[in-house]
């Protein structure tokens, strides 16, 4: 077997030690953790002498340490004493010992406590509404103990809150609601990440009319333009329909006189201007004249 090293060299002082962890606790100050990081040492311990202490090598093999002997490894180790911990009763006094340090209550009354008051889950009107319909699908009285329940909760049977009866739906209510909503909803809709990932979600392929203006597109000016409205491309926080992939700064709209007002078309008009860019707005109702639509669309194309 190859010769192992009996002894280390203390770095600092150039002693000789089989285990430095001691010495330089106790002459240099420097724990064990601290020695290895400021001169880059993998072990305080002499090669031989670890060898000596791996598994059966070691004559306390099989054995448990004393408190005395954690006390100084812990010296060594950390530089504090050692300090054996015994879990402390329950602060609810159920007989129960905290087996968690730091914690005042054991795992049982401490989700005892989380369940309870406002923090109890069913007092959600979320969770409350699947109780009550679990409970409405068990039995022929299932219905009748759903609202013995939902009015030993709240006060009120849970099916006497529903439709008109509904606060959410009274006019007093609902303007509380938008009111209180509005600076959450103003500040959230101004962040161009919050827009463009609303847009992808709510998104949908492209409608009849954006096909069929797709569809004269395609006609007129082959590979010119594409269909972006689905969330593809934005400029800052408006999905364009329509953008030409040739060079062109030109972006057409399809709009719908359901969904848009006539105010919208100069606005957005001169949104995209700032950018750089042409708009052509193209209404549902001009399909009623293809030819005077195509016409519109390849001055705009050509301009």
């Amino acid at each position: 077997m190859k010769q192992l090293k009996e002894k280390l060299v203390c770095p600092i002082c150039g002693v000789e030690r089989k285990m430095l962890g001691a010495h330089m606790i106790r002459v240099h100050g420097l724990t064990a953790e601290e020695t290895k990081q400021k001169f880059g040492l993998e072990s305080l311990t002499a090669p031989a002498t670890l060898y000596k202490m791996t598994g059966e090598n070691n004559h306390f093999y099989g054995e448990h340490h004393t408190d005395e002997s954690k006390d100084r490894m812990i010296m060594t180790r950390d530089g504090k004493r050692y300090e054996k911990w015994i879990p402390p009763l329950c602060k609810a006094n159920c007989g129960r010992r905290v087996k968690t340090p730091g914690f005042e209550y054991c795992h049982t009354c401490a989700m005892k406590i989380k369940n309870s008051g406002e923090n109890n889950a069913s007092k959600r009107l979320d969770v409350r509404e699947k109780l009550v319909k679990n409970h409405a699908a068990r039995g022929s009285n299932a219905k009748v103990r759903s609202r013995r329940i939902s009015k030993s909760k709240t006060g009120k049977p849970r099916l006497d809150m529903r439709g008109d009866n509904n606060p959410a739906k009274r006019p007093e209510v609902g303007r509380k609601i938008a009111e209180a909503m509005a600076p959450i909803t103003k500040a959230r809709w101004q962040d161009p990440e919050y827009v463009r990932k609303q847009v992808r979600a709510r998104s949908k392929p492209k409608n009849k009319f954006e096909a069929n203006v797709e569809n004269i597109l395609n006609e007129l000016c082959s590979g010119e333009y594409e269909f972006v409205g689905d969330g593809k491309f934005f400029i800052e926080t408006k999905n364009p329909d329509f953008v030409n992939v040739n060079g062109q700064k030109k972006i057409i709209e399809a709009y719908g006189e359901y969904w848009h007002q006539p105010e919208e078309e100069q606005q957005r008009i001169d949104l995209f201007a700032k950018h750089g860019f042409q708009t052509l707005i193209i209404w549902d109702y001009e399909l009623e004249d293809i030819g005077k639509l195509k016409e519109k669309i390849l001055k705009f194309h050509v301009r």
